[in-house]
């Protein structure tokens, strides 16, 4: 009994003593802690927003910092980089025209119109008759009932069709054979351009005789105001043929189809490009270019209206053949169906004329 009594306080003295030694440190170090380490303490224990949302980041001086980083590497950039290249020149006005490489110079362009009015002269007077004598032209129509103005009218058909051919043919033969007889092959004429014109083409085409028609027709009214023209022997016809439907034809087809297929054949086809280049002075320069475009144009018109033979009509086919070269040269160029195409559409509004009352 006693030596258990004695273990019992010998066990709750070790326990104190034990319990004494452990809380001794704690109890040694306490102290209460003032106000400002309890702020402290709390403000570290509270979460912190990230660095780049915080409106320190944001001080003006950092702000001018970067701006002052970002200028020293622009210039960097730009005294390392290539020097720029310098702006586009604007379009010109007008398209330089084409310069054609002709194998032939002034002389041989003057024997050629020379040979030409030649076969004109000796077509229209001696072989449109003889031919029409041999054919029987005229007791042919009248056997088949046609009237003397439809005999006319195919008469003349038939030696415009006649002289249109010679023309033609005397081209070809002359540019081929006798103009560049040492080209191998023969030199052709690539400026015959016989493709058919894109719907920008055409549009521009006829916007162009829509705007120029009124003027060459006030030209012509004013010319025949001034000094009444003498009527050809086309237009002395027309007045006979006025109800003969064959003799309208026969004429419609003279005015539209066969005289503008040649006289274009002629003077843009071939007379225009030989007056082009002709001069090869300034052949770089897009002002000796269009200069020299300019002269042609000029040239191969006056020729076109001196053709016609009369005086009284000289300004307004002048005026024509300008239209129809500024056709050729600079709307559709070097296509010989843009002048065509206008010529035909301008010899039948003429024919119409002469026809209403």
């Amino acid at each position: 009994m006693i030596t258990g009594r004695r273990d019992s306080e010998s066990r709750a003295v070790f326990l104190a003593d034990m319990r004494r030694a452990l809380c001794q440190p704690a109890l040694r170090g306490w102290a209460p802690a003032d106000a400002h380490t309890v702020s402290r303490r709390a403000a570290a224990r509270s979460p912190q927003p990230p660095p780049s949302c915080s409106l320190q980041g944001l001080h003006p001086a950092g702000a001018a910092q970067r701006r002052e980083r970002r200028a020293l590497s622009a210039a960097r950039c730009a005294t390392n980089s290539p020097p720029p290249c310098p702006p586009p020149p604007p379009p010109p006005l007008l398209p330089p025209p084409p310069l054609w490489d002709v194998p032939w110079g002034p002389r041989a362009t003057l024997a050629t119109l020379a040979a030409v009015a030649l076969s004109f002269a000796a077509v229209g007077s001696l072989l449109a008759p003889a031919a029409a004598s041999a054919l029987r032209l005229r007791p042919a129509l009248a056997a088949l009932g046609a009237s003397a103005a439809a005999a006319d009218a195919a008469a003349l058909l038939l030696g415009d069709a006649m002289q249109a051919a010679a023309c033609l043919a005397l081209l070809r033969v002359a540019s081929r054979r006798c103009l560049s007889p040492h080209a191998s092959p023969p030199a052709r004429l690539p400026w015959f351009d016989a493709r058919s014109l894109s719907w920008p083409e055409l549009r521009r085409l006829a916007l162009c005789c829509v705007a120029a028609f009124p003027l060459v027709s006030l030209a012509a009214d004013a010319a025949a105001a001034a000094a009444p023209p003498a009527a050809s022997a086309v237009e002395a016809g027309f007045a006979s043929a006025a109800l003969d439907p064959p003799a309208l034809a026969a004429y419609a087809a003279l005015v539209a189809l066969v005289s503008p297929l040649w006289e274009e054949s002629l003077f843009r086809g071939f007379l225009l490009p030989s007056l082009t280049a002709e001069s090869h002075s300034g052949e770089g320069a897009a002002g000796g270019r269009h200069a020299r475009a300019a002269r042609a144009i000029a040239a191969s018109a006056l020729l076109f209206a001196a053709s016609h033979g009369s005086a009284e009509r000289l300004l307004p086919l002048a005026l024509l053949g300008v239209l129809l070269g500024v056709l050729y040269v600079y709307v559709c160029p070097g296509k010989l169906l843009a002048p065509f195409l206008a010529h035909a559409a301008w010899n039948a509004c003429t024919f119409a004329d002469c026809l209403l009352p």
